[in-house]
């Protein structure tokens, strides 16, 4: 048995990079075309299709109580103690959620220590932003996601403890080559001569995560991953 499990909402990591580093993730579930699935067994090249085109978009929903408490439960047959990182509460009840099964588990589980922390982001960035004002969510940038919605915009958002985990807007576009030397532009501001340490994340166009990476980033940064 180990020491301590680490374990996270599934919008965190993919599930080969949760199997690389240890992690075990638990499954959100997904409304779509009238049925509902768990994000780990859906086929995600439909599930963006669906958000490319903006139309009978899926809906998505949160591990209960109850689900979390079997999760812990199934985690603490393999360690002494468990770390869980959730998804930004400000998008979510999932942390509310995780931390109600934790109080429950300190009866049913008191063998096992468990921790809950909420992340104040929700994963390597907003993919979607359009998508995230269908459920009122994106705050401060309600007029750039409505923009997102009517044309071919696209945003740089900041999500993080920075912002209080809710959603900053920091620059927009209108093409992705646009997107990227802003983005670059960014990086170069922040960093300020410094070098930082960078990882480029990308939902299924890898080609545009290695050009991003080819753009001069490595001027200015240490280590840099796409």
């Amino acid at each position: 048995m180990g020491k301590v499990a680490i374990s996270a909402d599934s919008v965190s990591l993919t599930p080969e990079k949760a199997r690389e580093y240890g992690f075990t993730m638990i499954p959100l579930p997904i409304i779509m075309g009238g049925k509902q699935y768990l994000d780990t067994e859906i086929n995600m090249d439909e599930l963006y299709a669906r958000l490319d085109t903006k139309e009978n978009l899926p809906k998505t929903s949160t591990a209960n109580v109850e689900e979390f408490l079997r999760f812990f439960a199934e985690l603490s047959q393999k360690a002494e103690a468990i770390f869980h990182i959730c998804m930004s509460s400000v998008f979510s009840p999932q942390y509310n959620n995780a931390l109600k099964a934790k109080e429950l588990a300190g009866e049913k589980l008191p063998g096992t220590r468990i921790e809950v922390a909420d992340s104040r982001t929700i994963g390597i960035g907003v993919h979607f932003l359009f998508y995230y004002d269908k459920g009122g969510r994106v705050f401060e940038a309600r007029t750039w996601a409505e923009a997102e919605s009517a044309s071919s915009f696209r945003s740089i958002v900041e999500v993080d403890a920075s912002t209080g985990g809710t959603v900053k807007p920091v620059a927009r576009a209108k093409t992705v080559a646009q997107i990227m030397d802003k983005l670059v532009e960014i990086t170069k501001e922040r960093a300020n001569g410094n070098k930082l340490c960078a990882v480029i994340g990308h939902t299924r166009v890898p080609d545009r995560a290695e050009k991003l990476n080819g753009k001069g980033l490595i001027d200015y940064t240490f280590s840099t991953r796409a």
